[in-house]
């Protein structure tokens, strides 16, 4: 609107460190601003924006592209066809359609560059002051906390009942996949009781934290990602991350490897979903406030639609190309939750959650339990609709704590 009426330098964003506070240094910038706007003098505000927003600019580059014509239209909420259309009746043909999802989300998430993971040293662990700014400096009560580099030299913090380590006990575990915070990362900016990770470490998890890709600490990773990886996604690489996470988890001695579940909130239910389809290891995953059906989910709907993961926050690229014709996307979300069959899988969907509301939600939870049907396993796909809004509040967490107890043993007690 500003390049309309030709004065597009009037609007600048200031990207500053710290929190709410502010300093003289801050205050000299936003003097200049207004000298500037005053014709008091002249002071440069070159623009950064960060975080990828050009779209067309993408994919005039990038040499992955789809063709929607060529996927088969269909509906979500009337149980889990075959690729062919035809209705599944057994876990083999199941099996069959899970090997095809995976190929369509690899295919969709582009195409990665090679691997290169971190030994999971201590060396570029966060320091003090950072995770002091962050609000992460202490593990809690009754807790402690280990940090350690996983991955492509991401920074972890773990947290779990004090003595954890030295028990000599393995303590199930917990990778959590925070929502969109662009600003803190893994710890929520604005909440009403402790942070998720604690509840969970204090219940006697090991609690497996990072910021994803673009938030917190890593914040500025993201910028220039789709200039140096044009044929990539940063869906796919907030999935690896979570795989690098696994793999890191696995290699802890006091962590039952067999007994790893995933806790995912907002964005961290998305990517959680995509990491339980394309990888086995996690023995069941929460999705709290996670995304719509992309079939279903479409501009008309008052969330903002496929655009928002394709275009708004470009976290997949390619299913900008579905906009307008959503019945043809690839896969699904009733996909991606059956490709977790039989393991427990728990969906929460609060009934005054704006960007996925139940309706949008709940017939993807009922086709994927067709799935588990097949296995004799309807009852572990769990959907559960509060009274409630889009928030991870004390009492949503009891909700996730709940299961999980009920699905895992925690022979781990902190000590008395």
């Amino acid at each position: 609107v500003y390049e309309l009426y030709g004065v597009e330098d009037r609007l600048r964003i200031l990207w500053r460190p710290g929190s709410h506070e502010t300093w003289p240094p801050i205050i000299e910038r936003y003097l200049d601003w207004c000298d500037t706007q005053f014709g008091r003098g002249q002071h440069a505000f070159p623009e950064r924006l960060i975080h990828p927003w050009d779209w067309e600019r993408q994919q005039a580059v990038s040499r992955v592209s789809f063709t929607p014509q060529t996927f088969q239209a269909r509906s979500t909420g009337t149980g889990i066809v075959a690729g062919d259309g035809t209705v599944l009746h057994d876990t083999a043909g199941w099996e069959r359609q899970r090997q095809q999802v995976r190929a369509h989300v690899t295919e969709m998430f582009g195409n990665a560059p090679p691997v290169l993971s971190s030994t999971g040293g201590s060396y570029g662990a966060e320091p003090a002051h950072i995770a002091s700014l962050m609000g992460r400096a202490d593990a809690g009560a009754g807790l402690e906390k280990q940090q350690l580099v996983f991955g492509e030299y991401i920074a972890a913090d773990i947290y779990m009942p004090a003595g954890l380590r030295e028990s000599g006990s393995k303590a199930p575990a917990i990778l959590w996949l925070h929502p969109f915070a662009f600003s803190n990362g893994y710890v929520a900016i604005y909440r009403r009781g402790e942070p998720i990770y604690q509840t969970l470490a204090r219940a006697g998890y090991a609690v497996f934290c990072f910021d994803q890709v673009g938030c917190g600490r890593r914040i500025e990773e993201v910028e220039g990602f789709y200039r140096r990886y044009p044929d990539w996604s940063l869906l796919g690489k907030l999935v690896r991350d979570g795989q690098a996470a696994l793999d890191a988890l696995n290699a802890l001695h006091y962590v039952d490897a067999q007994n790893i579940w995933g806790v995912g909130y907002g964005l961290g239910a998305l990517v959680g979903l995509h990491l339980g389809a394309l990888d086995e290891r996690l023995a069941g995953f929460a999705s709290v406030c996670g995304p719509p059906a992309f079939r279903l989910d479409k501009d008309e709907a008052r969330t903002g639609g496929i655009r928002r993961w394709a275009q708004l926050h470009m976290l997949l690229p390619s299913l900008g190309h579905f906009i307008g014709q959503e019945e043809r996307a690839p896969y699904d979300v009733d996909e991606l939750l059956a490709c977790f069959a039989p393991k427990p899988v728990l969906v929460v969907s609060p009934q005054l959650d704006r960007e996925a509301p139940p309706d949008l939600v709940t017939p993807a939870v009922e086709a994927a339990r067709s799935v588990y049907a097949l296995y004799g396993a309807a009852d572990k796909l769990e959907q559960l609709v509060p009274e409630d809004y889009n928030r991870f509040a004390p009492e949503m967490q009891r909700l996730v704590l709940e299961w999980l107890r009920r699905e895992t043993v925690v022979s781990h007690l902190p000590p008395s």
